[in-house]
């Protein structure tokens, strides 16, 4: 193999690396912030509905 050969080979690897560990950290991102999505979407909720009794309102606050 000659060396512009190899050189050449070696780049397209690197590129084809660099594309696969930006995918995954786009795709590990993109879940996250769904998670994180959701999370909020459930506090607010929460938050935003009356309790219905005193043990509701108690659990809100964090007395037990």
């Amino acid at each position: 193999m000659h060396y512009g050969e190899l050189l050449r080979t070696l780049a397209k690897r690197t590129e084809q690396i660099h594309t696969r560990l930006l995918r995954n950290m786009m795709d590990n991102h993109s879940e996250f912030l769904r998670n994180l999505s959701a999370e909020y979407e459930t506090i607010s909720e929460k938050l935003l509905t009356a309790p219905v009794d005193t043990a509701e309102l108690m659990e809100l606050t964090g007395a037990s």
